[in-house]
């Protein structure tokens, strides 16, 4: 028995150590500068077999990678699902992960004193749109946790900017429903996460899709926050989101 762990060590450890080391060397560190607010992020370059122009992903990470080093965001959850499902599905693409500061989150409903960063993400994006060739019809947003509900709060705040997106383990609290019509949306939520979590998706996505949207939610099965954020990028949902072009 313990030379069959020991194997089966040997066999995964490689992958997910590759995995992991080919995410973090890959992605540059970047810094832009916005009016005196210094916006870190990683970048990485994914060149695929077409020569069609690159599709912008954004990634929106969870609480704990908050800060001003550029580097806590990258042990987000999905980061490196996606930037494979990317690679081996030879995708052009320009793969953004931003760092939120400390004294920010996303949609601004952390805390009593935080700001909201979306504004800052959003002005990211326009810098990438004028400034390189992106392809404007293939902007994709994700995001886990508080980068889940940092997602909501982008289609709800630049509706029509996005492609489709990908919210895990967040919710839309605050967002004013007509505005999340515009953007083809996959939610997520782990069962463990809590009932009234997933009544109020399921009752969002049920609301979208009757009023012309395009939502899909999953419940996952006996999951518990951490664990939901991480299964959520699998390479079926990632298919779906990404393709989604926009009219």
């Amino acid at each position: 028995m313990k030379y069959f762990l020991l194997l089966l060590t040997i066999l995964v450890c490689p992958y997910s150590i590759s995995r992991s080391q080919t995410t973090l060397t890959t992605f540059e560190r970047k810094e832009l500068n916005m009016d005196g607010r210094v916006v870190r992020y990683r970048m990485a370059t994914i060149k695929g077999e077409s020569c069609n122009p690159a599709a912008l992903v954004i990634y929106l990470h969870g609480g704990s990678g908050r800060g001003e080093d550029n580097q806590a965001q990258m042990r987000g959850h999905g980061i490196g699902a996606i930037y494979h499902f990317l690679v081996s599905n030879d995708i052009n693409a320009l793969m953004i992960v931003p760092q939120c500061p400390s004294e920010c989150s996303w949609s601004g409903n952390e805390g009593a004193d935080d700001m909201p960063f979306t504004p800052f993400v959003k002005r990211l994006i326009d810098h990438y749109t004028t400034q390189t060739g992106i392809d404007t019809t293939r902007i994709y947003l994700l995001g886990a946790s508080m980068g889940g509900a940092g997602v909501w709060h982008m289609l709800n705040d630049y509706p029509g900017t996005f492609a489709a997106a990908l919210a895990a383990s967040g919710g839309a609290r605050g967002c004013d429903r007509d505005a999340l019509l515009d953007t083809p949306v996959y939610s997520t939520y782990g069962t463990e996460e809590g009932d009234r979590k997933i009544n109020a998706m399921l009752s969002l996505t049920a609301w979208l899709n009757e009023h012309g949207g395009e939502a899909r939610f999953e419940a996952l099965e006996g999951l518990r926050h951490s664990q939901a954020t991480q299964a959520a990028f699998t390479d079926n949902r990632l298919q779906w989101v990404f393709a989604h072009r926009k009219q």
